[in-house]
């Protein structure tokens, strides 16, 4: 099975093979402080040998405990596909669920719960975080990670239902998050925010990532605001950019020669919901955790030598923020 790369940020299938797509929607309606995520994963060795898991998690910031759901469910190789060419988008389908890089919609049931979804939004090809510092990463066989956001913000239409809630969204802020590759990091912190008190013309994203235990932790960061974007992801910066995240909380600082970058994510792991998922033979399980986060965002300009505060973001209780692992089977 080919894995999907972007060409003028359309997703594009490509000749090469892959071990897994991963793709991650974000919507957040702020007015009611809900937050919703969509989650495909693909997880493929070849065409009869792959799986497809489709997960969507509920987050309701003033009742977690009660409220915060996750429903999940698994597809063969028989009931998933991959349409699309090089010259042509891409389209997922997983039994009556369809993701494209504009559109998506689906139902997910189980005994205790159902959900729908029709949701739609628009993709400008200029506003993608090409997270890896070069276009050649993401051509390599190294990084066996690829990371790319081709939608870090947009206006999202459409309607979600749980259960006996039905929800009516129009120009809510979300998101479109895209990994693929031949292997999932060892383990990552990844978190993002479109839902900024000051300004609706603001996305942050940022990762640590550790690729192999051997392997130093890379932490990259990128701040697009009022079309402005400021990227801490060179190769010197994403050894350097310190990242320190804990029980309750991620602090993130980088530099560049003119800008400074300090963020702090507040939030309450023990409202987490926690989501599993294997390698289609069941060698490594990745384990998540995954939740929404208040952030705080300091920007500083470096003049006459000195930095002096740019801009400062805050966001209450709607960035999303995950946690993962890899562990290898015991079976």
């Amino acid at each position: 099975m080919s894995s999907v790369l972007h060409i003028d940020n359309m997703p594009r299938m490509s000749p090469y093979n892959s071990g897994f797509e991963f793709w991650q929607m974000q919507v957040n309606d702020q007015e009611r402080q809900f937050g919703w995520r969509i989650r495909l994963t693909v997880r493929h060795f070849n065409e009869t040998d792959s799986k497809a898991q489709v997960q969507f998690a509920y987050f309701n910031r003033y009742n977690p405990e009660k409220e915060n759901r996750l429903v999940t469910q698994e597809f063969g190789a028989d009931h998933f596909e991959i349409q699309g060419g090089e010259d042509e988008p891409v389209e997922f389908r997983a039994g009556n669920i369809v993701l494209t890089d504009d559109y998506s919609q689906g139902v997910l049931s189980t005994f205790e719960e159902t959900v729908r979804w029709k949701l739609a939004w628009f993709n400008d090809p200029d506003s993608a975080f090409q997270h890896w510092p070069a276009e050649r990463f993401y051509r390599w066989k190294h990084p066996q990670t690829k990371m790319l956001t081709p939608v870090p913000r947009s206006m999202i239409d459409g309607k979600i239902s749980i259960g006996a809630l039905d929800v009516d969204l129009e120009d809510a802020y979300g998101h479109l998050s895209h990994w693929w590759g031949t292997e999932l990091p060892e383990e990552w912190y990844w978190a993002h925010c479109t839902a900024f008190e000051e300004t609706d013309f603001a996305s942050l994203e940022m990762y640590e990532v550790r690729l192999k235990s051997w392997l130093p932790k890379l932490t990259l960061i990128q701040l697009e605001l009022f079309g402005e974007l400021f990227a801490f992801n060179s190769l010197r910066q994403m050894i350097r950019n310190a990242s320190d995240p804990d029980e309750h909380s991620w602090i993130v600082a980088a530099e560049s020669d003119t800008h400074r970058l300090q963020v702090e994510l507040q939030y309450d792991s023990e409202s987490f919901m926690n989501a599993e998922s294997s390698t289609p033979d069941d060698e490594r399980r990745f384990v998540q955790f995954t939740g929404i986060a208040s952030v705080q965002v300091l920007l500083s300009e470096r003049i006459a030598g000195e930095w002096h505060l740019h801009k400062k973001l805050t966001c209450r209780d709607a960035a999303a923020y995950e946690h993962g692992t890899s562990v290898k089977s015991t079976h």
